[in-house]
C-alpha cells in the first residue's frame, strides 16, 4: 500500500508555539470553512500536510521526476479539538504516468488507472480536465465513529476540488474508489454499501466510470 512519509522542515519558523499540526510535519495550506447557518457543524479548520513524495511497494521504476508522486494527508479539527475528526490522504500522479504509478500503489488505485487510461497508459481525455497535469488520487474520507451524522465528510466533500487546488494548481480531475474495505468479508454487505458509497459520492458532483466503482470530479481551471 501507499505510504505517506515527510518532506523536508519548513521554510517558515511559526512566530508563535507550534500546534499540535505544525507540530506533525510541515504544513502547505491551513483553511477554515464556515457551513450555512443552522447546521450541525458551523466551523471546521482543515490542515493539509503536503508531502513531498510518498514510498511506493513493489518495482515502481520511478527514473524520471515527473513519474514520483506526490503524497498528501488532509484533517480536520473542530474549534477546541486536537484530534481530527475527519482524515483523508492521497497523492498527485503526472497524467502521462499515473498508470505505472497505481499499479506500485493500493489494488484500488490500479482499478482507478484501468478504468481512466488508455491504451498507451495516459489518462484518457474523456475523464481529465484537457488543461490539468496531475491526478489526484483520493483515499476514502474518514471520521470516526463519534463524529459521524454531523455534516463533517459532507463539508470536506462539497469543498473538495478547493481544497485540492490549494496543493496542486494544475489538476486534471479527482479521482476515487468506492470501497467500503470495512466489510470485505460480507460479499451482499460490500455490494450494498458500495452502491450507496456511488450514490453519495455522485451528490457532490463526482461522475461515475463504465458503471464501475470509480469516480472522478472534474475540477474548473483555476482563475
Amino acid at each position: 500500500s501507499a505510504k505517506s512519509r515527510a518532506g523536508g522542515p519548513c521554510t517558515e519558523p511559526p512566530k508563535k508555539s507550534p500546534s499540535p499540526e505544525q507540530e506533525r510535519g510541515c504544513i502547505k495550506r491551513r483553511t477554515k470553512i464556515v457551513k450555512q447557518k443552522n447546521k450541525p457543524i458551523e466551523q471546521l479548520s482543515l490542515c493539509i500536510d503536503a508531502r513531498t513524495n510518498i514510498e511506493l511497494g513493489g518495482d515502481a521504476g520511478m527514473a524520471r521526476e515527473e513519474m514520483v508522486p506526490k503524497g498528501f494527508e488532509l484533517c480536520g479539527y473542530l474549534p477546541g479539538t486536537e484530534v481530527p475528526v475527519v482524515v483523508a490522504n492521497g497523492y498527485f500522479a503526472h497524467r502521462d504516468y499515473c498508470f505505472q504509478i497505481a499499479d506500485a500503489a493500493e489494488d484500488s488505485d490500479c482499478a482507478i488507472a484501468e478504468a481512466i487510461c488508455r491504451e498507451d497508459l495516459s489518462i484518457s481525455s474523456r475523464y481529465a480536465n484537457e488543461w490539468g497535469t496531475y491526478a489526484c488520487f483520493l483515499s476514502r474520507i474518514r471520521v470516526p465513529e463519534e463524529y459521524r451524522g454531523r455534516g463533517i465528510s459532507s463539508l470536506v466533500q462539497r469543498n473538495i476540488c478547493s481544497l485540492m487546488l490549494e496543493i496542486e494548481h494544475d489538476l486534471c480531475g479527482i479521482y476515487t474508489f468506492a470501497g467500503p474495505w470495512e466489510l470485505q468479508g460480507d460479499i451482499p454487505a460490500f455490494e450494498k454499501r458500495q452502491q450507496e458509497l456511488i450514490r453519495y459520492y455522485k451528490k457532490f458532483g463526482f461522475r461515475q466510470i463504465k458503471k464501475s466503482p470509480v469516480l472522478w470530479q472534474p475540477v474548473d481551471k483555476p482563475i
